[in-house]
């Protein structure tokens, strides 16, 4: 297995930011009590001990973290080693189930990356700032961290609600590039190996399955916590979830409609895909659509109620932001108006026929069997036998009417 130059790269960097972390931390007393006893927990877990691991990581973990940023290059060393794990997550992620990304797929990643971090900026500059909206949000992020006061507090909040966007923000991505790879099996059956097809069915239901279990955590101990901060926390883990769980519907639906047609093609039989195969993905796609962005519009509304409104560079992104997204909802709600007027149309212009009439026929356009006999094709013979002077029919005029 070759390491290409940026995973060599990446790994580089990351061993230099933890082996800068490593010597800030040596350089406080209470940093080198944390060391110590990370090292005894260590040698109790391999001894066959019992030991709360989970519980254990998440206090030495905050503490690790407060000691880091109380200097300047303690916080460095910790961003930087921060970026350099999740760009190795990245890649070996991207090795383990994608393998090599076609130009589209990589544009599609960094527009989804770009996307959500100009969405999210707003809020964590916000979260930053010293707005007294903010305060409880803060409490509740750095609950149970001792001794936070003042503007560690706020620094050490705002690099847990950075870490979590860090991780909702791969989530998001990766679901991008599953469901293009997923679609790029699907058109091309025979490029796509039954390996490929559970690489992808495993990172979606993966990426599902640990946001839920999130999700379900967090709403067990809600309790009497802040509104505010769990509207801005469930709206990450919900936009996640259900990007997930449309990409799984609209995935499942175009598998198992070529396995039918698999299986029909190896016992002899005719291939026949399911004509309502496209009417559902385009409400899939439509629900979607619809739910995701009304979340984030909900989101970018609860986020300037927060702040407030004031003249301010927040106000005008947060402004854009909500002006994006109405233009975003009226335009797919325009575009599903137009589709169903163009529905009603095609169904009342050209009704089913009788299956006895179509015994024996085929489409000219892609030789399958035919459900429905079209005037468009007696127009269009029509039109082929007459003289160029008397021009289309009228039944062919009719067609160019519902199509314009």
């Amino acid at each position: 297995m070759t390491i290409d130059r940026t995973s060599l790269l990446a790994v580089l960097f990351t061993f230099a930011a933890a082996h800068g972390a490593l010597q800030e931390l040596q350089r406080d007393p209470e940093g080198r009590g944390v060391s110590l006893e990370i090292g005894q927990l260590w040698q109790k877990q391999l001894s066959g001990g019992e030991v709360d691991m989970g519980f254990h990581a998440k206090r030495l973990g905050g503490t690790v973290l407060r000691i880091l940023l109380q200097t300047r290059l303690g916080a460095l060393c910790a961003a930087s080693l921060a970026a350099g794990c999740s760009g190795l997550v990245t890649l070996a992620t991207k090795a383990v189930f994608l393998g090599q990304l076609s130009p589209s797929e990589s544009s599609q990643l960094s527009e989804r990356f770009l996307r959500h971090a100009l969405m999210k900026l707003p809020m964590l500059l916000l979260l930053a700032s010293s707005s007294p909206r903010y305060g409880d949000i803060m409490q509740a992020t750095v609950a149970g961290q001792a001794g936070e006061r003042g503007s560690l507090a706020c620094c050490f909040g705002s690099s847990l609600w950075l870490a979590w966007t860090a991780v909702m923000c791969w989530f998001s991505m990766f679901i991008r590039l599953a469901s293009l790879r997923g679609d790029a099996l699907l058109c091309s059956p025979a490029s796509g190996s039954p390996a490929s097809h559970a690489r992808i069915l495993a990172l979606l239901m993966g990426i599902l399955a640990q946001d839920c279990s999130w999700i379900a955590s967090y709403c067990r101990t809600l309790g009497d916590g802040s509104a505010s901060h769990a509207l801005l926390w469930l709206f990450d883990a919900v936009h996640v979830a259900l990007d997930a769980a449309f990409c799984l519907c609209k995935y499942a639906t175009h598998a198992v409609d070529h396995w039918r047609a698999a299986q029909a093609e190896a016992h002899g039989e005719e291939a026949e895909h399911w004509e309502g195969q496209s009417t559902l993905i385009y409400y899939i796609d439509l629900l979607a659509s619809l739910s995701l962005e009304a979340l984030t519009l909900l989101h970018s509304l609860h986020v300037w109620w927060l702040h407030g409104v004031q003249m301010q560079l927040a106000d005008g992104a947060l402004l854009l932001e909500v002006r994006y997204m109405l233009g975003t909802l009226q335009q797919r709600l325009a575009g599903h108006s137009r589709y169903r007027r163009l529905q009603r149309t095609l169904t009342h212009s050209f009704p089913e026929a009788a299956a006895e009439r179509l015994a024996g026929e085929t489409c000219p356009i892609c030789l399958d069997r035919m459900r429905a006999r079209l005037a468009a094709a007696q127009a269009a013979a029509q039109a082929a036998a007459a003289p160029p002077s008397r021009g289309p029919s009228r039944p062919r005029r009719r067609i160019d009417n519902i199509m314009d």
